[in-house]
């Protein structure tokens, strides 16, 4: 009979140790899928911004910088406090100069650019846009 007990105490000490294993488990499960979602955030884009591809409809220069009409053709991702792009829509978009003479890039009608675009808003909810890098 006590040898009985002994293997019944067994056993149960095994289950304990199981169900707690397990349980210890999802909860680490859980711990990493909030880690990976406070990862994502942070490595987000910023506020304000949107990566995009666009097909440029018109431009002309001005001053320090190009006036382009641009088709939103898609987004990839959006940063928070920026107003919906869905494909199709048409923008205005100045691109600083600068830019564009430093990363080489072509500015010409129909062509078709991968770029991050920042929404400003002026006083008197005034918005424009502008393209504040190109991306590869």
């Amino acid at each position: 009979m006590f040898k009985n007990t002994i293997h019944f105490s067994v056993i149960i000490t095994l289950i304990a140790i199981i169900k707690l294993s397990c349980s210890s488990s999802e909860e680490t499960k859980q711990e990493n899928a909030a880690s990976e979602d406070s990862l994502k955030y942070l490595i987000s884009i910023p506020p304000g911004t949107a990566d995009i591809k666009a097909e440029i409809i018109e431009f002309s220069e001005e001053k320090e910088n190009y006036l382009c009409q641009i088709k939103i053709l898609e987004v990839f991702e959006y940063g928070a406090s920026i107003s919906p792009l869905p494909p199709g829509t048409e923008i205005k978009a100045y691109i600083p100069i600068s830019l564009v003479e430093r990363e080489s890039q072509k500015i010409k009608e129909k062509e078709i650019i991968l770029a991050r675009i920042s929404q400003i808003r002026a006083p008197g909810d005034k918005e424009y846009w502008e393209i504040i890098m190109f991306n590869k």
